[in-house]
């Protein structure tokens, strides 16, 4: 939608309502390139995946290990509480691992994408999984001071390790000041 167009939301009633909310600046570069400003650890990434709503611009993430960490990393640095989200649906693989940080007390939460589901967490103000249709869920953390990366990994059965072959696809990257995900 346009600057100073209203957005209409038809989530919960065919009359549709108005979808208000906060200005925010997604501090991710390139969020939906993610081959790009987003360095890769034992992950192949591949464009011109059918995401959501049927788009053409999600992208494939599929380990190139075995039984290892496959993730991408964006370095980011924010104070306060923020939210790290993304939209995903399970390929091969059936989770996703949203991690803040670089050291084990830094906020994460496993994502479980066939059944729709948070698993464990740790250090996070609140986790979500919400279905957008098709197989894909927006999955979002968010946490005291998110720093130093922004971490999506191919999950296996709800560890950081993934095997040789795993996918998942991923799409609309956007990490924000704040304690809840805006629109993309």
């Amino acid at each position: 939608v346009g600057s100073g167009e209203p957005r209409i939301d038809f989530k919960d009633d065919a009359k549709g309502a108005l979808l208000l909310e906060p200005t925010r600046t997604n501090s991710l570069v390139q969020s939906n390139q993610f081959d790009t400003t987003w360095s890769s650890t034992n992950t192949t990434v591949t464009s011109g995946q059918i995401g959501v709503g049927g788009s053409l611009n999600a992208w494939k993430l599929t380990s190139n290990s075995n039984s290892s960490e496959s993730y991408l990393r964006q370095t980011v640095s924010l104070s306060g509480i923020s939210s790290l989200s993304v939209y995903a649906k399970a390929g091969s693989a059936n989770n996703l691992f949203i991690y803040c940080g670089s050291s084990g007390a830094d906020p994460f939460a496993y994502f479980d994408l066939s059944s729709g589901i948070v698993g464990t967490t740790s250090n996070v103000e609140n986790a979500s999984i919400k279905s957008v249709g098709n197989g894909w869920y927006r999955c979002t953390i968010s946490g005291n001071n998110i720093n130093q990366n922004a971490n999506f990994y191919i999950s296996d059965n709800g560890s950081a390790i993934s095997n040789n072959g795993d996918s998942i696809y991923i799409q609309y990257a956007q990490l924000e000041q704040g304690s809840y995900a805006t629109s993309y």
